[in-house]
């Protein structure tokens, strides 16, 4: 039963189920060290959620620039034709 938990969890988490006696002990300490690595997982999630959002941001306010600059060249293009 050991080697196929172990298969199943990360490597700081694996060393503590061994091949010996699976014991509550053992799988609550295993247990433990998994949700504390969900918890540091999903902070780094939330971070680098928070990156692509100002990212997107950043990327939407170039992108109207850009839309405002070809519109007003094409304002100038067509006031100097009729000019």
């Amino acid at each position: 039963m050991a080697d196929e938990i172990n298969k199943w969890t990360p490597p700081g988490c694996s060393s503590l189920i061994t091949s010996g006696e699976v014991t509550k002990v053992r799988i609550d300490s295993c247990i433990a060290s998994l949700q504390s690595i969900q918890e540091n997982m999903g902070s780094d999630v939330q971070q680098d959620m928070i990156f692509v959002q100002d990212f997107m941001s950043k990327v939407s306010s170039y992108s109207q620039g850009a839309i405002s600059a070809i519109s007003k060249s094409g304002d100038t293009l067509t006031s100097i034709v009729r000019g």
